[in-house]
């Protein structure tokens, strides 16, 4: 697995699945450019805490450049490279227990995307 954050005194987060909600904003982009709205559910641990739905966990194309645990709040950056144009993301999310909020921005060929999630505990992993 790729995304996986290993941490012995990690963020406020209790471990299950979670249901992670998306809402995306874009600038830079020479037209109206809308993303719905979307869901997904994926297990957290204390050793994977990034809130990535399960496809993106394996993409051998990412690579997380920095990560850092301050309190409940977890940042890192990821590159990914995909046919040959390469995009980084800088995350932060901050875990309450069984929610969790954060933003995610990414720059890709002058545009911003910027992704703010809202997660929710739904129960245990499978």
């Amino acid at each position: 697995m790729l995304l996986i954050v290993a941490c012995s005194s990690g963020p406020n987060l209790k471990e299950g699945k979670w249901k992670i909600s998306t809402k995306v904003e874009t600038t830079g982009m020479p037209f109206n450019f809308s993303i719905p709205a979307s869901d997904y559910v994926t297990c957290l641990t204390a050793d994977n805490a990034i809130p990535v739905d399960e496809e993106s966990k394996d993409n051998d194309n990412c690579k997380i450049l920095k990560k850092s645990i301050t309190g409940d709040t977890l940042e890192f950056t990821i590159e990914c490279i995909n046919s040959g144009i390469k995009n980084i993301s800088e995350i932060e999310v901050t875990y309450m227990g069984e929610e969790m909020e954060g933003t995610m921005k990414t720059n890709y060929q002058g545009m911003v995307m910027t992704t703010h999630l809202k997660g929710k505990r739904i129960g245990e992993c499978d």
